[in-house]
């Protein structure tokens, strides 16, 4: 976990992470593909990338989920849109928005966009993944007890939640991404937090599962504190948490960058590598788990 002093050093911080991570796939490969949610505190983030000089021309945006809607485009679409793919002109057929329509059958629009996957992906998983985390403990759109949490498709249609059905990328091609950024800010998510790092809450079991051993979590001082203020309990001693994280000298640290084990140090392991480790490409994805045929 890497704390940032403000959600504004969370955003650049991890607009840089993904901007680095983009440049080395690139040095592999001709295309690289970001999987981006919706919401405030990534669109902050996306406002920063959409600064930074990136060969848009090569990166494809694809969505983690989105809300089922009479209109045409999605929520979640509209803010990647409106923060990053606008300002940043991304390239028309770069990308690639959830069919989220209700005008289309729901389930026959989830296969079809897991087949447009299937052309993007390189072993089921994009390169990057920009999540957030719910009050309630959900990432992307997997709500403790859906069945999306344990299919083995990449794309699927989720029961009504809050009056509202949606489309999610599942954890087999979430959790396979070779960078994925959890982002969470503000004394809302706090209580999210401090259970996610107390390891045993079950409605918690998708965001651990797309973090996984080497994915970030990053959050602000605010949701860092826990649910009661600094006089609480904090994250600092959470499973995610590596040594001493704190926020005093901001994200990049007196230094220039974080907590050396965090998301923005030099020595980020699982940047240096690639989505697909030091071995190079592998078909069992970056954590040995098969990919499932597109579908």
């Amino acid at each position: 976990m890497t704390v940032a002093e403000t959600p504004a050093h969370l955003a650049e911080g991890a607009a840089r992470t993904i901007t680095d991570h983009i440049r080395r796939t690139l040095a592999r490969r001709q295309r690289c593909v970001l999987a981006l949610t919706g919401g405030s505190t990534p669109a902050a983030t996306y406002r920063n990338l959409a600064r930074m000089p990136v060969p848009w021309e090569r990166v494809h945006i694809i969505q983690t989920d989105d809300h089922l809607t009479e209109a045409g485009d999605g929520p979640s679409w509209r803010t990647v849109v409106e923060h990053l793919l606008e300002p940043a002109a991304v390239p028309a057929e770069n990308r690639h928005p959830m069919p989220v329509g209700t005008r289309l059958d729901p389930r026959e629009a989830a296969q079809a966009y897991g087949h447009l996957l299937g052309t993007l992906l390189t072993d089921g998983a994009p390169d990057v993944v920009v999540a957030g985390l719910g009050e309630d403990g959900h990432t992307a759109s997997l709500f403790h007890g859906d069945p999306a949490l344990d299919t083995a498709r990449w794309v699927a249609v989720t029961r009504p939640y809050q009056n509202t059905t949606r489309m999610t990328l599942t954890l087999p091609v979430l959790s396979g991404a070779g960078l994925r950024l959890v982002l969470a800010t503000g004394r809302g998510k706090a209580a999210a937090v401090a259970r996610l790092l107390g390891g045993d809450d079950p409605s918690l079991t998708a965001v651990r599962t797309v973090l996984g051993d080497d994915g970030h979590l990053l959050v602000d001082e605010t949701a860092a504190a826990g649910p009661y203020g600094a006089g609480g309990e904090t994250a600092a001693a959470g499973p995610y948490a590596v040594g001493d994280v704190t926020a005093a000298a901001g994200p990049y640290g007196a230094g220039g960058e974080t907590t050396a084990a965090g998301p923005y140090a030099a020595g980020d392991v699982t940047a240096a590598a690639g989505p697909y480790g030091a071995g190079g490409e592998t078909a069992a994805g970056p954590h040995g788990t098969a990919r499932p045929a597109p579908r």
